[in-house]
């Protein structure tokens, strides 16, 4: 009787179990709380994962690139570099390569210049405003159509006169394009 009241020695043992019935075991979350642990999952990895603030669209112009000087003189002599490449290249495949590396330039430059124009017709736009309210005149906010237009005329400004026939050309078909298919739709 006194073998019966003490522990068996498989009771000590730890239990051991399958990798195939830890998979079939596995505990299962709900919707709202895999939600959340994906969405932690995702925080953490972007917390260790660092991000180039003039590339990163969560910054959205909050860093001025005009504190960037040096980044657009090293960008001003790779295209130097990519230019003579260019000359001296004779495979097709690098000149193909060299000159998407030189288009991939001249478009980063066009779009900083462009970011550039749109914040200067802002801040114009946002000084004339207080100038108007300390003259005591009524506040007139600008809708973001007009905003658009106002930065298209500068930039017709700045546009030589070639440029401006060739941007003029371009929309002239872009709005017959658009045209064309209301036709087809009637």
């Amino acid at each position: 009787m006194a073998a019966s009241s003490v522990c068996s020695s498989d009771d000590d043992e730890p239990v051991s179990v399958s990798f195939k019935q830890l998979k079939k075991d596995k505990f299962v979350l709900s919707k709202h709380l895999k939600r959340d642990y994906e969405h932690a999952k995702k925080q953490l990895i972007r917390k260790n994962q660092f991000r180039d603030p003039r590339f990163d669209p969560r910054v959205n112009g909050l860093c001025v690139l005009s504190d960037w000087t040096s980044l657009k003189e090293e960008q001003e002599n790779t295209m130097q570099i990519l230019k003579k490449q260019l000359k001296k290249v004779r495979s097709e495949e690098q000149r193909e390569k060299v000159t998407k590396a030189i288009q991939l330039l001249r478009q980063r430059r066009a779009t900083q210049m462009d970011v550039e124009l749109k914040r200067r017709v802002k801040r114009d736009l946002q000084r004339q405003q207080m100038d108007a309210l300390r003259a005591g005149k009524r506040a007139s906010f600008i809708t973001r159509n007009k905003l658009r237009d106002k930065v298209k005329e500068e930039r017709l400004k700045l546009l030589t006169k070639r440029g401006k026939e060739k941007y003029l050309s371009r929309q002239s078909r872009k709005k017959s394009g658009a045209n064309v298919f209301d036709d087809y739709n009637e």
